[in-house]
């Protein structure tokens, strides 16, 4: 069970540092909320509505609640927004965003389908993208980050948006809209003609709940500003516990995931994984 319920700030002091050299870091975590920006009506909308003699107003956008982790009593620092698979949050993803934060950025995990009041992707479609722009927009505003390097790291579900997040091709990306680097875990890979920003996919190429072809494709295609490492046997949910097969590897108060048969938490995949998240964006943030 996820461990954070009630809006709370603490501070935790963490023995490892984040890089060699450097003062112990101390950070604070804190559930935050935020707003969408207000959805407009579509022009047929408006028109219907006028046609009935109706003016239509812009609806109140979505209510979203995420998890921070920040360095305590920096400034200035380069951020990185955290999208969940779609089994919804969980404890891994909350460690990802500490490591994150003991590494010198502010972390942010949103959460698409608690903030709709659904807990997997399975109980109603949303539009996922959207969600990370909404995120976006609320680092930008944040007086500890540099808006001018915001980067992006999802998986599964939260992956495949990903490639949108940082694509030169995305439509409904706002042009002042710039993800500075992403990184994908086992998502459903994407083929764009070209990235704008530098991108990072990790997979396992025994992952029976991604086409793990299309990846190999794309790491094939060796395109400009993107990277893509596959891992011999792994699977999906490679870092996270509670998929190891070891029961003394597992959470306290383990329950059995859904998607448990069949993957595996891979110890050695996620040091080296880990490794190369905090290189590329030590590199490109």
């Amino acid at each position: 069970m996820i461990r954070l319920g009630a809006i709370f700030c603490f501070a935790i002091l963490f023995g490892a540092q984040a890089v060699a050299g450097q003062a112990e870091i101390t950070i604070y975590e804190e559930e935050v909320r935020f707003q969408s920006a207000p959805v407009q009506p579509t022009p047929f909308q408006i028109k219907r509505a006028k046609a009935k003699g109706i003016e239509l107003k812009p609806k109140e956008g979505l209510t979203y609640t995420a998890y921070l982790a920040v360095p305590k009593d920096r400034q200035n620092l380069p951020a990185v927004i955290v999208m969940p698979s779609g089994d919804g949050i969980q404890e891994n993803h909350f460690t990802w965003i500490r490591q994150l934060a003991r590494a010198g950025y502010t972390g942010l995990l949103l959460d698409p389908f608690g903030s709709r009041g659904f807990k997997t992707y399975q109980e109603g479609y949303i539009e996922i993208f959207g969600d990370a722009l909404a995120a976006y927009r609320y680092l930008e505003e944040r007086p500890e980050v540099d808006a001018a390097r915001i980067g992006i790291m999802g998986f599964s579900l939260g992956g495949t948006s990903v490639f949108k997040a940082v694509a030169n091709q995305t439509l409904n990306r706002p042009k002042d809209v710039r993800f500075k680097a992403g990184i994908s875990v086992y998502p459903q890979c994407e083929l764009h003609d070209s990235y704008g920003s530098p991108l990072l996919v990790m997979a396992g190429d025994r992952d029976k709940l991604i086409n793990v072809k299309a990846c190999e494709n794309l790491k094939l295609q060796n395109k400009e500003n993107v990277s893509v490492v596959m891992y011999p046997g792994g699977t999906h949910f490679f870092d996270n516990p509670a998929y190891a097969k070891q029961a003394d590897l597992r959470p306290d108060g383990w329950v059995k995931p859904r998607w448990y048969d069949g993957n595996d938490y891979d110890p050695e995949i996620l040091i080296d994984a880990r490794k190369r998240i905090l290189s590329f964006f030590g590199e490109h943030l």
